[in-house]
């Protein structure tokens, strides 16, 4: 009885052990780098956790898509400099997933062709995290003037950015805006103070782990394993307000919001940016599909209406070129797996972003200034 149990044990041992070498050389795993909370209550990623790694989906992983943490935190090929640091004008993404990107390689990204477009004559930095509220964004650009002091702003909006500034979230990671009706005005709320777990991160520094977790998804399917832990530090003070009344409360928040953004440009430009084509076929959304309609685009309509009140902010609806760049080549634009840009897609951005600057004279205002200011437009 005991030779069998040993017998068990060596048996299950050296399988878990074919397994972790199987999930680790041969199917690889999906890798994710693992998220802290910077100054602020700002979500970064820790590059003292992992530096780089592959993201896969499936329980077969594929495809996979190279990922690099740079020591600022954000998923992106380029160390971030102050503009003391710089040699040449600076362009500042923010984003949601799109910007993130871990469904393409860090090579593909919008970032990395937009700084090839301009043949390495400016900078371009991507402050990109899933999800993210245009409050969210909108507080991120006050923070990243402060540190890299930009000389222009590109913002990608999703379909309900700014209904989600307006909502606390079921995971409560990011700022949401609260009405002060004494004051006329709104208020910003931190989101709690959140820590990541150690067992967690011990966990998923396995490969089998990690494919039994994210390749298999059974952290959706009751996996008790809490990779944060969250002190709560406010109640939520938004949703006894209800549906109705956070519907009617979007256009001021969206002209506040878009206010506070037009007094921290002084002189420079924001390009918000939104892809109408992601609309199209059908969404899920929490839990349910549902036909997409003229009702999904609405708020991208309400922002393009609100921002024409203001001669810093530009609005792009990326969709046409996207629609032509289509009809031209019969290149796919998405991932095979989602519906976010694929490498191609993200191409196609990024020369309608650079266009577009080229066009409207804001590229050549830069580099003159940047001329101006450092007395010489050279730049390596």
């Amino acid at each position: 009885m005991k030779r069998l149990a040993a017998r068990l044990v060596v048996f299950s041992l050296t399988s878990l052990l074919f397994m972790e070498l199987v999930f680790r050389f041969v199917l690889p795993a999906c890798e994710l780098p693992s998220s802290v909370q910077g100054e602020d209550g700002f979500q970064l990623y820790d590059p003292g956790y992992s530096r780089s790694g592959h993201y896969s989906e499936g329980s077969i992983p594929y495809p996979r898509s190279r990922w690099f943490i740079n020591d600022a935190g954000w998923n992106s090929l380029f160390p971030y400099r102050s503009r003391a640091e710089r040699d040449r004008p600076l362009i500042a993404i923010l984003g949601d997933s799109g910007i993130e990107s871990f469904y393409t390689s860090v090579e593909d990204h919008i970032d990395t062709w937009l700084f090839r477009i301009l043949y390495g004559n400016f900078s371009v930095y991507a402050f990109g995290r899933h999800s993210q509220p245009l409050v969210e964004m909108t507080l991120l650009m006050e923070r990243i003037d402060s540190l890299y002091e930009p000389d222009a702003f590109v913002m990608f909006i999703s379909h309900d950015a700014l209904r989600q500034s307006l909502l606390r979230g079921p995971l409560d990671e990011y700022h949401y805006l609260l009405p002060a009706p004494s004051l006329g005005t709104f208020v910003s709320v931190s989101p709690s103070e959140r820590r990541p777990s150690v067992f967690a991160r011990g966990v998923l520094r396995s490969a089998l782990a990690r494919y039994l977790l994210l390749n298999r998804d059974l952290l959706r399917s009751g996996i008790p394993l809490q990779l944060v832990r969250v002190t709560p530090t406010y109640q939520d003070r938004i949703a006894p307000l209800g549906d109705t009344c956070i519907h009617d409360l979007m256009p001021m928040a969206g002209w506040y919001l878009l206010s506070r953004i037009s007094g921290m440009l002084e002189d420079r430009r924001l390009l918000i940016v939104v892809d109408e084509s992601f609309l199209r076929g059908t969404l899920r959304i929490r839990g349910s599909t549902i036909s997409t309609d003229e009702s999904l685009s609405a708020e991208f309509m309400l922002l393009e209406r609100l921002s024409s009140g203001f001669d810093r902010i530009d609005f792009m609806n990326v969709s046409h070129e996207m629609q032509r760049d289509y009809d031209n080549t019969g290149v796919s634009h998405t991932d095979t797996y989602n519906r976010h840009l694929n490498g191609h897609g993200n191409n196609v951005v990024a020369h309608a972003i650079a266009q577009y600057l080229r066009d409207t004279g804001t590229l050549q205002r830069m580099l003159i200034e940047w001329g101006d200011r450092n007395g010489s437009t050279d730049r390596d």
